[in-house]
């Protein structure tokens, strides 16, 4: 049965560079700091004429989610590189857009290692916004 699903998937792909009017198209889709890998995404694409063309359908392969991997780079960086008055002002820009105590207890949860002392301070002063 995996044969048969195997020569058909050959036989479409050949179809499609045979005609000529369809084309594949694949990418990474990488996080911004470390390039990891989080997502491949495969797109059929139509030709409409000799210069342009226009996707029919896009298939896209999670491998990681893509927000957490994101996070955990940016603390692992923050940790590395930044100063303690970087630090300040990126945890301090960061919790001023939060909201609600869940969201301030997810802040805490992420960004204490970081550093903690400057986390604590602003859990304190939270004041729920409306």
């Amino acid at each position: 049965m995996i044969y048969l699903t195997i020569l058909n998937t050959i036989g479409i792909a050949y179809l499609f560079y045979k005609k000529g009017k369809f084309y594949i198209d694949w990418r990474k889709d990488t996080t911004f700091i470390n390039n990891t890998v989080v997502a491949y995404h495969i797109t059929l694409w139509k030709k409409t004429s000799e210069f342009s063309a226009s996707g029919v359908y896009t298939l896209v392969i999670p491998i990681k989610n893509k927000k957490k991997v994101e996070k955990e780079e940016e603390i692992n960086r923050m940790i590395a590189t930044y100063s303690q008055q970087n630090k300040l002002q990126t945890l301090s820009a960061k919790f001023s857009w939060l909201k609600t105590w869940e969201q301030v207890r997810q802040f805490e949860k992420d960004y204490s290692v970081v550093d903690r002392k400057i986390v604590e301070r602003l859990v304190t002063n939270f004041v729920p916004k409306q």
